[in-house]
């Protein structure tokens, strides 16, 4: 290897890490963006009010998406376990071709599902959502698998 080989780096160090001006700067910025420039409207740059309105426009509905996203997970969080699965089983019941209205309260979507054809699952399933939802009550730990494979049985009919 030759001497400039060793010294062309020790020369960029020296000139964008020590010396670093703010020519470079731009420069460095210029071949950052070039990818995201429009090269045949070169000419199209916005001053004033228009200037600020098409930058912070991208940036406002990114911002509102991002909040909608977190918005809706928390949203999925705001259901107690015995209602978010019930709301499951609603979902399921649904898909499946059962006929519920959002104001059928549970013992009117257990009887419609019984007439569907559904097991004694549901009676039980209903049961103890309305035990755990309007007894004020947290369901424990174990009781929780129970609760789950119970909608994984009802869910296979």
């Amino acid at each position: 290897m030759s001497l400039s080989s060793f010294s062309r780096p020790a020369l960029q160090w020296n000139r964008y890490v020590v010396s670093y001006s703010s020519y470079d700067q731009r420069e460095i910025m210029r071949v950052i963006t070039m990818p995201f420039r429009l090269p045949q409207m070169p000419e199209l740059s916005f001053k004033g009010f228009k200037g600020v309105a098409f930058t912070a426009a991208p940036a406002a509905i990114m911002l509102t998406a991002l909040l909608l996203i977190i918005f809706k997970a928390f949203r999925r969080k705001r259901y107690g376990f015995v209602t978010a699965q019930y709301v499951k089983l609603r979902k399921d019941l649904k898909k499946k071709g059962l006929k519920i209205s959002p104001y059928m309260t549970s013992q009117e979507m257990q009887r419609a599902a019984v007439r569907s054809g559904f097991d004694g699952n549901i009676s039980k399933f209903v049961r103890i959502y309305e035990e755990y939802r309007f007894g004020n009550k947290l369901m424990p730990e174990e009781e929780k698998a129970g609760y789950r494979q119970l909608l994984k049985e009802i869910k296979k009919q």
